[in-house]
């Protein structure tokens, strides 16, 4: 047998899959003809068909030395290590693929793929739109397009690139299953479920189908059907991430609080949540009895999550018998939280990216202290856990004045880094029937710096006091100086809930988790009120009945 008879043979070895055979023949071929830089190429394509990523980029590697020209050695070497996981050694070989034929679509493809992954969502957009460029109906381009502008949170441009992808191919999954998850967040959970339903008639064990089913329900409030959903997903992929925590959510939303807390758990396995958990040497704290021990707890996630759950540390220092507590947690709350500290209870700065934590012997997260200590139920306040500092009220008092007039704080939009942000702030335009309430003195408690507050409200005369607001210590002592505080759902309504504060919460249709759904009220703040949207993104129906008991509120 020669060997350019042996060759083909191994080609047809490989394209009928018998990979074993193929592997063996090319073997035999450059062990025979070291030289023979195809067959390196070859059998650097079956080992990578093989699973053996790593190998395979090396393989091709010899093939290369050989035929240093050849633009589809570079990039199929590219293949492996984007595959194997060397991405800087994949980039620099789609790179240099293209330098050689630059008019070849899939390379551009799959250099914007490797982009996207480390985190060059901008090049990755680049090479999408050349790969774009150059084959206009290849749909997995235009969708891979779309998970860039996903991730930028760029919704309406994702939606168009999906939609696109859809076009060209409608049996692509994917595309479709994308769709529908970008078309429920942008508010259209109609037409998100309808995608759903197509990318399940197409493949109806297709986990991601179900998520998408379950999260369009629930953002209808049809949590019946999204908790089925969720547990098909789960079913048909037992480790599915997304699916656990969405279940995890839904269940604390009912009240279901032990397995809700379980399910919810999942959250640290989510790539979105990474830079939540502490990578920490020490073993975690189970709730049991810890004597003479020092246990970190540390904020695992935004302000107003740590604002309610502070009220655990007691709780924690009950149970575990721990000499010393430390609590690691946001710069801007510890001024404010410094109140809760003792000889056993000490509070530092988290840092975004810590050398090393504070010597401890255990650790937990604040969001996880319900599960660990087993109180599932919202652990109820029969006092305010938080007080303002007493010279800082005296001089908000003295800078806000007599008025003769209720004060009111305004807080309408939260962090728009927030994921859910979009539904759970409202346009500063709704505000205005509460406005028009006579007898009332209005306070922005938005924090967000530099420029003049909106035009309506500089009409309407309120305060705009964000110069003197330093810290959450500041905003406690200007909250304890007003009568009522009105709030979406953010920081500003944990922060007057655990100051004991009057406050009047207005909440999206389907509300975060811990404001339950249905009731006027909250076990978590005794002196909170609830206003609900009656329907998605109606918040003129929230703001006119905000504003019907304001007048009462203000007489």
């Amino acid at each position: 047998m020669t060997p350019e008879f042996a060759f083909q043979l191994a080609l047809g070895y490989r394209q009928s899959g018998r990979l074993a055979e193929a592997e063996g023949l090319l073997r035999q071929i450059v062990a025979a003809q070291p030289s023979h830089a195809q067959a390196w190429h070859q059998l650097g394509l079956v080992v990578l068909t093989l699973g053996r990523a790593g190998e395979a980029g090396e393989l091709i590697g010899r093939a290369i030395a050989l035929r240093p020209m050849e633009a589809a050695m570079h990039s199929d070497q590219g293949v492996a290590y984007s595959i194997s996981g060397n991405t800087e050694r994949a980039i620099a070989c789609f790179q240099e693929s293209l330098r050689l034929q630059p008019g070849v679509a899939h390379t551009h493809r799959n250099l914007g793929d490797v982009l996207h992954a480390t985190g060059r969502h901008e090049a990755a957009m680049a090479s999408y739109r050349n790969a774009i460029a150059l084959a206009p109906t290849d749909a997995g381009g235009h969708n891979n397009l779309g998970n860039v502008f996903l991730h930028l949170g760029r919704l309406e441009e994702a939606a168009a690139c999906y939609e696109r992808a859809v076009q060209l191919e409608p049996r692509l999954i994917v595309a479709q299953s994308n769709l529908g998850d970008v078309l429920t967040k942008l508010g259209r959970p109609e037409e998100g479920l309808a995608c759903a339903q197509r990318v399940l008639a197409l493949d109806p064990y297709f986990p991601d189908g179900h998520l998408n089913m379950g999260v369009a329900y629930w953002h209808m409030a049809r949590f019946a059907e999204a908790e089925a959903c969720y547990r098909r997903a789960i079913a048909w992929r037992a480790e599915f991430v997304d699916a656990h925590l969405n279940l995890g959510l839904l269940l604390l939303l009912h009240g279901h609080f032990e397995e809700g807390w379980r399910e919810y758990e999942w959250h640290w396995r989510s790539p979105v949540h990474e830079n939540r958990r502490r990578d920490l040497a020490a073993p975690p704290w189970d709730g049991g009895p810890a004597d003479g021990k020092t246990i970190l707890t540390y904020a695992d996630q935004g302000f107003g999550d740590t604002l309610q759950f502070v009220r655990y540390l007691p709780l924690l220092l009950e149970r575990s018998r721990a000499a010393r507590v430390i609590v690691e947690c946001q710069a801007p709350l510890i001024p404010l939280l410094q109140q809760l500290g003792s000889a056993k209870v000490e509070f530092v700065a988290r840092q975004s990216a810590p050398a090393s934590p504070p010597p401890h012997d255990r650790n937990v997260a604040l969001f996880n202290l319900p599960l660990v200590l087993r109180r599932f139920e919202p652990l109820e306040m029969s006092a305010p856990y938080l007080r303002a500092d007493e010279q800082k009220r005296a001089a908000w008092r003295s800078h806000l004045g007599a008025t003769g007039t209720r004060r009111v704080g305004l807080a309408w939009a939260g962090n728009p880094a927030q994921a859910d942000d979009r539904r759970r702030s409202m346009p500063v335009e709704a505000l205005q029937p509460l406005l028009d309430v006579p007898g009332v003195t209005f306070v922005s408690l938005q924090i967000t710096p530099g420029g003049r507050l909106p035009p309506s409200l500089e009409k309407a005369g309120v305060l705009d006091v964000r110069e003197q607001i330093a810290d959450f210590s500041d905003s406690a002592a200007l909250l304890a100086e007003l009568d009522l505080i009105i709030t979406v759902d953010t920081s500003v309504a944990h922060l007057g809930g655990a100051l004991g504060r009057p406050v009047w919460a207005m909440l999206a249709f389907v509300p975060d988790w811990r404001w339950g759904m249905g009731h006027a009220e909250t076990p978590w703040y005794p002196t909170m009120r609830l206003f609900r949207q009656p329907r998605a993104g109606d918040w003129s129906t929230v703001a006119k009945e905000v504003a019907a008991a304001l007048v009462g509120y203000a007489v």
